[in-house]
């Protein structure tokens, strides 16, 4: 329920921490109450001060003050109403504070899982990340091994080139063999038309046997095995292998895994959830909704009695 703008706020003397802390309770109480705030000011630790502040007249006036008798000496010469709609605004505002610190506790209480859970993982994100770096190491020892067999690689290509034009070879030497058979029993004209497809054939073999000299294999897979002598993949590798030994991974996950263990987060977060059901949160604020409601009710119709 609103009410009706028209609350002076009144803080006596300098601020401090803890005026400072009461100030904000009361106006986040006040607001959450619908109560508008007509002013808020700040006086010195002075009878004559604290009254002036005090006029013109407003519906209702709230006093901040520390450890001093200046306001009780103040309101005690002031008429007893509004120290009647004071007490009932206190209900109020006690109500929606001790509501406030139970939705706190509970927060407060729901943070400390959170933190505990976030230290779990920020451990196993530790984890990953020594995982992550042996993973890498063995990415460098997978490249140069893939280096080599590419080079490798390039060997069995010459070689196969090679072997394609042997077999070219082989081919066309079939073909005379075949021819040469054909001769016997040819008469004249057919043993010329032989010896001449003999002749293509035998240019065909040249062909192919000076291709695989200017070719130069040989040459060729020589410079490669240079290449692959100049990677030392195996001493490359055998360096990272020894890299990989002496980060020893297994003995600092390990390490991690005991104090993983070491925060019991189960333990810990059913301990926590033992203490937010032992508060019983959702009934008290129920019944704290309840008579802040009813408080604020009453402080409304005290209110519209002296408008």
């Amino acid at each position: 329920m609103a009410l009706t703008p028209g609350v002076r706020l009144v803080v006596l003397g300098a601020p401090t921490a803890p005026i400072d802390d009461d100030a904000g309770a009361v106006v986040t109480a006040l607001a959450a109450a619908g109560v508008g705030l007509e002013s808020r000011t700040v006086v010195d630790e002075d009878e004559i001060a604290l009254e002036r502040s005090l006029t013109p007249a407003a519906p209702l006036t709230i006093i901040i003050t520390g450890p001093t008798d200046i306001a009780r000496r103040v309101l005690a010469r002031a008429t007893g109403t509004r120290l009647a709609l004071n007490d009932r605004m206190l209900a109020a505002l006690d109500t929606t504070w001790e509501l406030a610190s139970l939705r706190g506790d509970v927060s407060s209480l729901r943070g400390e899982i959170s933190s505990i859970r976030g230290q779990e993982s920020s451990l196993r994100g530790e984890i990953s990340s020594l995982r992550g770096e042996v993973s890498s190491m063995r990415g460098r020892a997978s490249s140069a091994l893939g280096e080599e067999s590419s080079l490798r690689g390039q060997i069995s290509s010459i070689q196969g080139h090679v072997s394609s034009l042997r077999g070219e070879i082989s081919s066309e030497l079939g073909a005379i063999s075949s021819l040469s058979a054909d001769r016997y029993g040819a008469d004249a004209t057919e043993r010329a038309r032989i010896t001449t497809s003999v002749a293509k054939h035998d240019a065909a073999i040249d062909r192919l046997e000076r291709e695989i000299r200017d070719y130069d294999a040989a040459a060729k897979i020589a410079a490669v095995e240079k290449e692959i002598r100049a990677l030392d993949t195996s001493g490359k590798v055998a360096a990272i292998d020894a890299e990989i030994r002496a980060f020893d991974l297994d003995r600092k996950v390990a390490a991690i895994e005991r104090q993983i263990a070491a925060l019991d987060v189960d333990g810990k977060t059913a301990a926590i959830d033992k203490q937010i059901a032992a508060l019983d949160a959702e009934r008290r604020a129920r019944q704290l909704e309840e008579r802040r409601d009813e408080e604020i009710k009453r402080l409304d119709a005290a209110m519209a009695a002296i408008r």
